[in-house]
C-alpha cells in the first residue's frame, strides 16, 4: 500500500458527535496496531501512523470506548507505544479477547503491510496463506522464492490471528476487525465472505461460536492503497467516516459506501475493493455495529 497518488481533501475527524453507549455491564475493548516499518526491508509506510490519533477518536467521541480500554501497539518513535514485534502483538491480542462473555464488544484495526505465502495445510482455496509482516523482529531471506513460507521470518498468519482472536470467543461476544492493508481480505479466515455485489463461496473453515466480522482493505492477491498529504489509508478513512454518518447502517449500505468513498480516492486506473468476512451466515439487510 505505498503507490504514491494525487492529493485529496482529508475529511476532518468530528469531535461533536454524541459517542453511542453500550450498557455498562458490558465490556468493550480496543486493539489497534499501526506499523509504519521504518528502517525495515520492506517499503516505509506513512499512511499508518498518520490515522492511529483518529482511531483513537473515533472510538472514545463515536463509539464510547474508554480510553483506558484501548490498547495502541505502534513503531511511532516518539510516542511510548507497546512495540509491534510478533510477540507482543499475538500476547496482546490473547489479552484482549481474554475472559470474553456473550455481550462483550471488540475492535482490532491493523494498518501496516499485508502479504501471502503458500499454504502448507490445504485449507486454502486458492492454496495461499494471508500474513502481517510484523516490524521490529520482521526479516525477509530475498534469496527464497516470494511466496515460500522460508522467505519471511517473525510474520504473523491468517492462521494464527483466526485461533488467537477469534477462536476464543464465546456465543454472543462480538468483533469487528478492521485489516486495512493488502491481500486482506480472509485474514482472519472466517467462514463467510460478502463482497459488494455477490457472496464468497461457501465455508471451508470450522464453525466458530463468537459473532465475528472483519471488514478488509482489498481481496487476496490484490492492492490497498493509501493517498494524501499527509498520507490517508482509504480503508481506515471511508470506514470512519461513514460510521460517523450512520453508526448502524445495514452490511449491504456499509459494503457500499466503502467502496464508493475509495473508489473516489482513487485514479480511474486502480481499483480496490472492500470485502468483509463473517463467523457465520450474514445477511445484507441486517444491521451493523461495533
Amino acid at each position: 500500500m505505498s503507490t504514491r497518488l494525487s492529493k485529496v481533501p482529508i475529511s476532518p475527524i468530528g469531535n461533536t458527535t454524541p459517542p453511542h453507549r453500550i450498557s455498562s455491564l458490558n465490556r468493550r475493548r480496543a486493539l489497534l496496531v499501526a506499523i509504519s516499518y521504518k528502517g525495515r526491508d520492506i517499503d516505509f509506510l506513512a499512511a499508518p501512523l498518520n490515522e492511529l490519533p483518529g482511531v483513537e477518536r473515533f472510538l472514545k467521541n463515536r463509539c464510547g470506548f474508554d480510553a483506558k480500554d484501548i490498547v495502541v501497539l505502534s513503531d511511532h518513535p516518539a510516542k511510548k507505544h507497546i512495540r509491534p514485534t510478533r510477540e507482543n502483538i499475538l500476547k496482546q491480542l490473547g489479552k484482549l479477547v481474554d475472559g470474553a462473555e456473550s455481550g462483550d464488544h471488540f475492535f482490532f484495526w491493523f494498518n501496516g503491510h499485508g502479504k501471502q505465502i503458500t499454504n502448507e495445510n490445504r485449507k486454502e482455496s486458492d492454496g495461499r496463506d494471508e500474513c502481517i509482516p510484523v516490524s521490529f523482529d520482521f526479516i525477509r531471506d530475498r534469496t527464497k522464492p516470494l511466496l515460500s513460507r522460508d522467505r519471511y521470518k517473525n510474520i504473523i498468519l491468517d492462521d494464527d490471528l483466526r485461533k488467537t482472536l477469534v477462536a476464543p470467543l464465546p456465543a454472543g461476544a462480538h468483533l469487528v476487525a478492521l485489516i486495512d492493508c493488502c491481500n486482506s481480505g480472509t485474514m482472519l479466515d472466517l467462514p463467510f465472505t460478502l463482497f459488494l455485489d455477490h457472496r464468497g463461496t461457501e465455508p471451508q473453515q470450522d464453525a466458530l461460536d463468537g459473532h465475528a466480522i472483519s471488514i478488509s482493505a482489498s481481496f487476496d492477491g490484490k492492492s490497498s492503497y493509501s493517498n494524501g498529504d499527509p498520507k490517508r489509508s482509504l480503508l481506515t478513512k471511508a470506514f470512519i467516516q461513514t460510521i460517523q454518518e450512520n453508526f448502524n447502517p445495514t452490511i449491504q449500505e456499509l459494503l457500499q459506501s466503502l467502496t464508493t468513498l475509495i473508489s473516489k480516492d482513487l485514479p480511474h486506473d486502480y481499483k480496490q475493493n472492500p470485502q468483509m468476512g463473517f463467523s457465520y451466515r450474514a445477511e445484507r439487510s441486517e444491521k451493523f455495529s461495533i
